[in-house]
């Protein structure tokens, strides 16, 4: 597991979550971005709920953790 900080929290991840065949079929079949978005933090978070919580339950601060996640794992694949 690997950690972000992200709006003064820190959020624990699965950083392998690209690599799993089942998160990418999930993301693929999902119909929508809201979907996607819950997809996204059930895979990729250790608690997305409490993460939720933390955030004060704001979905717009939720895709911003999980876009910076993915943002995050993009930088460590260049490098």
């Amino acid at each position: 597991m690997a950690t972000i900080e992200y709006k003064g929290a820190e959020f624990e991840y699965d950083e392998h979550a690209l690599e799993k065949w089942s998160f990418i079929r999930r993301m693929y079949k999902a119909g929508s971005d809201a979907e996607r978005a819950i997809v996204a933090a059930e895979n990729l978070l250790v608690d997305p709920d409490d993460a939720a919580e933390r955030l004060d339950d704001s979905v717009e601060a939720m895709a911003g953790l999980i876009s910076a996640i993915f943002a995050k794992m993009g930088d460590s694949e260049k490098n």
